[in-house]
């Protein structure tokens, strides 16, 4: 017997259970993350014989900080991959119907094909993963001109971990207003977000400036780089994410998703850190039924 259920408050335990579990799952799925941002959301259950299989937890549209959420499978290590790949689009098929009219999946969701088939279209995006399990080979590993900036800002500045969101926020206007484009969120939310998720706050400074920062959150799969800001000049931006990388590493995570890489700009400053270019899928219903 195969049914999608719409799943209420009181389940959403199993839900989060299932998110820790499913390779898809990230704390993007959360029902914390959902519940936080205080906007639209439903979390379907694709149960096959009484069993939770498949799911998906979207927003109605596309939310602040939220990368990717889509579809997630219950793990399969024991079985082949042609089977698994069977299941994958048995959980796709079955929530089709049930999908926003736009989101991200997580880039171990790759066979996106039920929602073409369906006449949806497809969009793609990029993001860099950085093993932070051997930190000499990862050092190695960098671009020459990242290497250089790390070692030349080490002379002049000091990175560390602090609870205080205030110098992020005071560097995230900034950064906003000279690109002349209004922050998507404020210092306010910033404060709840960074309390509510335990994020880890890095501040590059001086004696006197915080000239670079960056946020970022867990789930227990691994780290993402969610916010990062700098002043003018940007040029303590790669020694504020090494230092942060040693700081994960030396507590245990394993790895750290840089939060996409588009844009050129960005592409180009996260492609220094020597990390896995990772692809990741969205859909889009191009037409009423």
């Amino acid at each position: 017997m195969q049914v999608v259920k719409c799943l209420m408050a009181d389940q959403y335990r199993e839900w989060d259970e299932f998110v820790e579990q499913s390779p898809q799952g990230t704390i993007f799925s959360s029902s914390k993350w959902l519940t936080f941002m205080d906007l639209p959301f439903r979390i379907y259950a694709y149960y096959k014989n009484g069993n939770l299989l498949g799911g998906m937890a979207n927003f109605g549209s596309p939310a602040p900080l939220t990368p990717f959420q889509g579809i997630l499978v219950k793990p399969l290590p024991d079985v082949k991959y042609t089977n698994q790949m069977s299941i994958y689009n048995e959980v796709a098929n079955a929530l089709v119907e049930y999908a926003p009219k736009r989101f991200y999946n997580h880039y171990t969701f790759a066979d996106i094909r039920p929602f073409k088939w369906s006449n949806w279209g497809v969009d793609i995006r990029y993001t860099y993963v950085v093993d932070l399990t051997d930190m000499d080979k990862l050092w190695d590993g960098l671009e020459k001109q990242t290497r250089y900036e790390i070692t030349h800002a080490r002379k002049d500045y000091l990175t560390w971990m602090t609870p205080d969101t205030n110098p992020f926020n005071i560097l995230y206007s900034e950064t906003f207003k000279r690109k002349g484009i209004e922050r998507p969120v404020d210092n306010e939310f910033i404060q709840r977000f960074c309390f509510t998720f335990n994020a880890a706050v890095f501040c590059t400074t001086t004696l006197y400036d915080t000239t670079s920062a960056a946020i970022f959150i867990e789930d227990n799969k691994r780290a993402y780089y969610i916010l990062g800001a700098s002043d003018e000049t940007g040029h303590t931006s790669s020694l504020t994410l090494w230092s942060a990388f040693d700081k994960l590493s030396k507590s245990g995570t394993k790895e750290v998703d840089l939060v996409g890489c588009n844009s050129r700009s960005i592409a180009l400053f996260k492609r220094g850190f020597g990390g896995i270019l990772m692809p990741y899928y969205g859909v889009r219903k191009e037409r009423e039924d």
